[in-house]
């Protein structure tokens, strides 16, 4: 039915800007003609316009990239990164991140190790390489001195983190991370 359909556009919105609360949703529970469906984007998208205009690209806006092979944990750090005050993008894979790292203005990654295709010392060695301005950060479930050590001589990463420490500990963690990368800014 019509009404069940909104809800799921609704829901379905809801679900998006949570993963990606910068995110601009056009829900509509009723047909539209080819000319109000286009009056009804190009609206939507000179409100954006005009509220990216009020929020200037300052020292105070930090992108992050989160890149993990697992949904739920892009999810959940997606989450604490927004509380924290990041803007948040996600990737599914090394290769996916490197695509957006090509044409995003990431301040941060977040990568996991363990990952099919490309391990996240390798994407964060990557990066650092070829964006050396770009924060690095490993999280994983397999810390060992060895990855320790690897990941510094590598990739020169800011911080190592456990996928096993605490929410809060976590939300502290990366709560420094945005305010280091703010306070580098304004140096």
């Amino acid at each position: 039915s019509g009404a069940a359909n909104e809800s799921l556009g609704g829901t379905l919105g809801a679900e998006l800007r949570d993963v990606h609360p910068n995110l601009g949703v056009l829900h509509q529970g009723n047909p539209l003609s080819s000319g109000a469906l286009q009056a009804a984007v190009r609206g939507a998208l000179d409100d954006r316009a005009r509220l990216s205009q009020k929020v200037p690209a300052d020292a105070t806006r930090v992108l992050a990239l989160v890149v993990d092979d697992d949904a739920h944990v892009r999810l959940a750090l997606s989450r604490i990164l927004s509380d924290v005050g990041a803007d948040v993008i996600t990737a599914p894979s090394g290769l996916h991140a490197l695509q957006k790292l090509q044409t995003q203005p990431v301040d941060l990654v977040i990568a996991d190790q363990l990952m099919p295709g490309m391990e996240g010392t390798r994407l964060l060695e990557t990066a650092y390489k070829t964006w050396p301005r770009i924060v690095r950060v490993v999280y994983t479930g397999y810390l060992s001195s060895g990855l320790v050590v690897d990941a510094v001589n590598r990739a020169n990463v800011h911080k190592v983190l456990a996928k096993d420490m605490s929410p809060e500990w976590l939300r502290q963690q990366l709560s420094e991370v945005i305010a280091e990368i703010r306070a580098t800014r304004s140096a």
